[in-house]
């Protein structure tokens, strides 16, 4: 059976939320479905925050919105390096 991936950026992101709190509880079978659907997806870590959570102190992070992942084709190193 193909994995299907996510496309649409709400179901993904409570996509990703149900397997990590999966994950936490020890729930693995379950987390092993949820954890094949986030990997088959075109989304990845913020390379700003690396999808760590956001401080109340702090501002949001502007490239992902404190989502924590944005989609691919944001990671994509351009010129010189630099992330766009």
């Amino acid at each position: 059976m193909k994995t299907e991936p996510i496309t649409e950026i709400d179901v993904y992101r409570a996509t990703l939320g149900a397997c990590v709190k999966a994950e936490a509880s020890g729930q693995q079978k379950l987390a092993t479905v949820l954890r094949a659907w986030v990997n088959a997806s075109p989304f990845g870590d913020c390379p700003s925050c690396q999808g760590r959570p956001v401080i109340i102190s702090e501002p949001v992070c502007s490239t992902c919105a404190g989502d924590g992942f944005v989609p691919l084709k944001i990671i994509q190193p351009g010129p010189q390096g630099r992330w766009y």
